[in-house]
């Protein structure tokens, strides 16, 4: 028997450019619904991108929900590494870029992003983060829609 033999694929996730790199990092949460993947090289003078993909159930395909990009020149973000961080109040994002020229303002070189959700109403408030990306917007009794997002933390 071969590896061959024993491997499927499922689905296959291109990334955008063509040297980009995309998927030299990548973190998936512990119930195997959401993934994030760094690109590196991908936007001007590569910068990088990381995306945030989902999916509701483990038969379902990954879909893109979210794209945030580096924001100076050659600072390759992603490229070192990428870590999901789940909590009861919130998803968080990091992601080590290479940069060597003083863009980021923290010692270790790393960019957090929370993983926001928009209820529509606001009076309504986001729950359900440790069960990502099955969120629902809440007001003590009753659920309601929600957007995804990345954002700079």
């Amino acid at each position: 028997s071969t590896t061959a033999d024993q491997f499927t694929t499922l689905q296959t996730i291109d990334g955008e450019g063509g040297y980009d790199y995309f998927g030299s990092a990548i973190a998936m949460t512990s119930n195997g619904l959401a993934v994030v993947v760094a690109a590196p090289s991908f936007v001007g003078y590569d910068s990088g991108s990381v995306y945030l993909f989902v999916r509701f159930t483990r038969n379902d395909p990954f879909e893109q929900v979210s794209r945030v990009d580096g924001q100076c020149n050659f600072e390759y973000l992603g490229s070192l590494g990428v870590a999901i961080e789940v909590r009861d109040d919130t998803f968080l994002v990091h992601a080590k870029a290479y940069e060597p020229y003083g863009c980021i303002d923290n010692s270790n070189n790393i960019r957090t992003y929370h993983v926001g959700c928009a209820c529509h109403n606001a009076a309504y408030t986001c729950s359900g983060y440790e069960n990502f990306p099955k969120l629902y917007c809440q007001q003590k009794s009753s659920p309601n829609f929600i957007d995804f997002s990345l954002s700079k933390k």
